[in-house]
């Protein structure tokens, strides 16, 4: 995933509602899914379709209340690609 630059809005850190927003060089292909990890190993999954000419997308807003180490996992056409790490304390 060749990336630009990411940032979020909400505090993530406070368990309050965020999204990350993730920035793109080039389109991205149709089938990207994300993978919230959350600190007790449960995975969320979101799927996300866009057209060829979108180059930035938001993940889902996520509530998260659990502390520990969060991941966010980017998944292109089923391969991984990209890894976050989101530490909740």
């Amino acid at each position: 995933l060749d990336c630009r630059r990411q940032r979020s809005r909400g505090s993530f850190e406070q368990g309050e509602r965020s999204a990350a927003t993730i920035y793109l060089r080039t389109p991205p292909p149709v089938d990207v899914a994300w993978i919230w990890s959350a600190p007790d190993g449960r995975r969320h999954r979101y799927q996300v379709h866009f057209g060829p000419d979108r180059l930035w997308i938001w993940t889902r807003a996520l509530r998260v209340s659990t502390p520990g180490d969060w991941g966010l996992d980017v998944l292109i056409d089923g391969v991984p690609r990209a890894a976050f790490a989101f530490p909740v304390r």
